[in-house]
């Protein structure tokens, strides 16, 4: 859930006589909450004279008790700054209520490329219709030009075993998401739009009609009492950051954005981690003046909804719709689904009524008018069609929903050991 962020120690093993130089750090993480942690996200930074090291590997172990030995887990060594130095060991732990881990890191400067199998998924494509999508890491177009449509599923998607999301390369920059049957990798042999034959062998499917509404958690400015789009801007850049094993990491740029007599930056990245269905969502803007006017994300309100708040940052809905839209009854079926966000609560300036969405405003309620504008909140949703799921109603989802708030609060202590 939460991600956990501390730096290594400074500690640099050189290189001598030609050979790879290795680091290795030990560290206790606790759990000080009664809530078990499973598959919890756990980030390290490296220093900068890690980072200078050039990295390229990382093997993490964790301390078994039972076995009395050193069991090693899947980790991540990820470059998002784009500078070619890797500077983020990623790996996720498991860490009951109360209880401790040991945990070994090492460091080394010798690649070892497909040692851990895929838990996640990235893809954007470059639609050729005649020759097959072409893949791309990164597209920057300036703010008046639409590539909506020259991309194969008009952004980059991304997935866990357990959920599929995808965000608009437009105005809306809207997140759109596929619900699946199985527990499984999947987008990149249906790339979002599965076959028949797919859907006969049990593939999921887009199950949102997102429209023109913040469908689920989609940060959007606030102009004149509604959501309104990212624009005009000087650019607009979609790129993918990450692309596994452990996570993914997309990120959304837009220069120069025009928002409310403010000159804006705004950087969206969107995290995804293996055995997750939850996705972290880090919003970053810088102003050319301070930031004084709120922003907003929210919920589409579905057909049938049923709503959960608790008034301070957590909201969710439950109900259904039609994901081709309302037109299309005769292909598609009712799509059942349910949909959260959760935002920190020292970030809620608002809660507004509004018919499609529900709404929270986002913004500094210290109103310290800072020209610059950071936080983080969370995403999830759950499909009815999901097999190993259990949740198939309102009351299952929210109790989900209020369990996840919770673990959101709670953190991991991680303390290196001398």
């Amino acid at each position: 859930m939460r991600t956990i962020i501390t730096s290594l120690a400074s500690l640099l093993c050189l290189s001598i006589m030609g050979q790879s130089a290795s680091e290795q750090l030990t560290y206790t993480i606790g759990n000080p909450s009664k809530l078990d942690k499973s598959n919890e996200p756990v980030v390290l930074t490296l220093t900068p004279e890690q980072q200078a090291a050039n990295y390229l590997s990382a093997t993490v172990c964790v301390w078994d008790e039972d076995t009395q030995t050193d069991v090693e887990i899947p980790s991540q060594l990820d470059d998002l700054n784009g500078d070619g130095v890797n500077e983020e060991v990623v790996f996720l732990l498991d860490v009951p209520g109360r209880e401790e881990r040991k945990v070994t890191v090492e460091l080394s400067q010798t690649a070892k490329p497909g040692r851990y199998p895929a838990q996640v998924f990235a893809e954007m494509l470059l639609s050729d219709k005649s020759k097959g999508h072409k893949p791309i890491q990164s597209l920057t177009v300036p703010g008046n030009v639409n590539v909506y449509n020259n991309l194969h599923h008009h952004g980059p998607a991304f997935e866990s075993k357990l959920v599929a999301y995808r965000v608009y390369f437009d105005e809306r920059q809207t997140v759109d998401i596929y619900g699946k049957r199985k527990q499984q990798l999947e987008i990149e042999q249906t790339q979002f739009y599965p076959t028949p034959d797919h859907l006969a062998n049990g593939y999921g499917d887009d199950i949102l009609w997102a429209g023109t509404t913040c469908a689920l958690g989609t940060f959007r400015g606030y102009t004149d009492n509604k959501p309104s789009y990212i624009q005009p801007v000087k650019s607009r850049t979609e790129s993918i950051l990450a692309y596994g094993p452990l996570r993914t990491v997309v990120e959304i740029h837009d220069e120069d954005w025009q928002y409310e007599g403010n000159k804006l930056d705004l950087t969206l990245r969107y995290t995804l981690y293996g055995e997750h269905r939850d996705v972290q969502v880090d919003v970053c803007i810088k102003g050319e003046k301070p930031i004084s006017k709120p922003f907003c994300t929210g919920l589409i309100k579905v057909d049938n909804c049923q709503t959960y708040t608790d008034h301070i940052g957590t909201a969710a809905v439950w109900g259904d719709n039609w994901p081709a839209g309302k037109k299309d009854t005769l292909n598609r079926k009712k799509e059942v689904l349910g949909m959260a966000v959760s935002i920190p609560q020292r970030h809620v300036v608002g809660e507004p009524d509004n018919a499609e969405n529900m709404l929270y405003l986002l913004g500094d309620k210290a109103r310290s008018l800072s020209k610059e504008l950071s936080f983080t909140y969370y995403i999830a949703f759950a499909s009815d069609k999901e097999e190993q799921s259990k949740m198939h109603s309102a009351d299952s989802w929210f109790e989900w929903v209020k369990k996840w708030e919770q673990q959101l609060k709670s953190t991991l202590e991680i303390k290196k050991d001398e």
